[in-house]
């Protein structure tokens, strides 16, 4: 290997060596004339402890977002101060927290004192931990700021400074709100467990009248799961209802922004008027929603069993702004013609009725049209199942309150009689 070559090999292992020892010194806090010291510096690991989750009996916290204690209690259940027994509480906030106070192992170790603490963040910490075992001992903790670069957290524990990785004290930095459930509603179920939906009532600002939406059962429409009941009776547009009757469970929200709110706050985000209800009555249970006016994509959202306001990514859910337009069916009116027995229509000049009889099939599974007769004759079938279809396929074109003219004449009327 020549000169050259074994110049270049050295001056990169160089570059790499200072490289490495610049990152080691940004991680550091400079010194002053304070006297402390980054020489006590390790590499290694070190356990502070090594408690179990299950040795924890309490942990306090205070932080710029208040004061808590969280406090394990049988079953796997735990309670937070500032939140009431009504409020529900998830797993992962537990489980975070529990795992950042036992078994408490610091990166490094960079001062043996207290004498600087200004440099680390920690003579106003972001967050003061107080974690109480069950044999009796204690742990205290100051959390300071972010080293650079991502290198970790300062933490000042027994009297010294230590580098910490910032994910094992991260949840220290978090208020009560975040132990909160932040499912607004539970999961649907499968199979045999999935909800069924037998009406939902609509109302709320954004609506001039209460709408109902309806199971259709065996309505004689056949063009959808759902109708509109009020304010005026309509088939509903099939997509559009079923949407609207699944978006009702597993709903997940964005954040928690208050528990038992006052009247001053529920007015504050907008649900002392909501811009949105729902009623939505399953077979099962029936839950009851209310939604502030969405803004940015975002709306404060309330479960009516539980004293807590949501922030709620307004996509994909169709109860916030469904109106009776857009639910409703463009057809206006589709009875299946098996469930007909008697077809008038009328014009100016005359009426027109036609009489219709249908019978069980071979394997009594269904109907069929047998005979259709128009001033005692018998009609052709097929060309009379083509006319029908034409007569139930007039679709709304645009939907208005506008009403006809006083004394406006009637061109046409359909008068269905049905079977039943």
């Amino acid at each position: 290997m020549n000169k050259k070559m074994k110049g270049l090999i050295a001056g990169a292992v160089a570059v790499v060596v200072l490289v490495a020892a610049l990152v080691v010194l940004m991680l550091m806090p400079g010194t002053d004339d304070s006297g402390a010291s980054s020489d006590v510096s390790s590499t290694a690991d070190i356990t502070i402890n090594s408690k179990t989750v299950s040795d924890i009996k309490s942990i306090k916290v205070i932080n710029e977002l208040g004061e808590y204690t969280v406090t394990p209690k049988e079953g796997g259940k735990y309670s937070v101060t500032g939140l009431t027994d009504d409020i529900p509480l998830n797993q992962s906030g537990y489980d975070n927290i529990t795992s950042d106070a036992s078994a408490i192992v610091a990166k490094r170790l960079l001062e043996e004192s207290e004498n600087d603490l200004e440099k680390y963040g920690l003579k106003e910490p972001q967050a003061q931990v107080q974690i109480a075992y069950s044999d009796g001992s204690e742990c205290s903790m100051a959390i300071g700021s972010e080293a650079p670069l991502d290198g970790g957290t300062y933490v000042l524990l027994d009297g010294k400074v230590y580098l910490f990785v910032s994910h094992r004290v991260d949840t220290f930095l978090l208020g009560n709100l975040a132990f909160v459930d932040k499912n607004l509603t539970g999961p649907a179920g499968t199979g045999d467990d999935t909800p069924v939906l037998v009406k939902m009532v609509l109302s709320g600002t954004l609506r001039p009248q209460t709408v109902v939406m309806v199971d259709s059962g065996n309505d004689v429409s056949g063009m959808s799961n759902y109708n509109i009941s009020e304010p005026k009776k309509r088939v509903g547009d099939n997509t559009k209802t079923q949407e609207l009757a699944d978006s009702i469970y597993g709903i997940s929200t964005e954040s928690v922004v208050v528990v038992n709110p006052t009247d001053e706050q529920l007015e504050e985000y907008g649900l002392k008027e909501p811009y949105s209800e729902v009623e939505a009555v399953f077979e099962q249970e029936t839950i009851r929603l209310k939604a502030s006016e969405p803004k940015d994509g975002y709306s404060y959202v309330m479960n009516g069993t539980r004293n807590i306001i949501y922030k709620l990514a307004v996509e994909d859910h169709p109860w916030i702004s469904a109106t009776y337009e857009s639910i409703a069916s463009v057809m206006v009116v589709t009875p299946m013609i098996t469930t007909v027995s008697e077809l008038t229509i009328t014009t100016p000049e005359k009426a027109y009725t036609f009489e219709l009889t249908s019978v069980d099939n071979e394997d009594n599974t269904t109907k069929v049209l047998q005979q259709v007769t128009y001033e005692g004759k018998d009609l052709d079938i097929d060309n009379f199942k083509n006319f029908y279809q034409n007569v139930i396929s007039a679709r709304n074109r645009t939907y208005t309150t506008e009403q006809p003219a006083e004394g406006a004449e009637q061109l046409l009327s359909f008068r269905y009689h049905y079977v039943d």
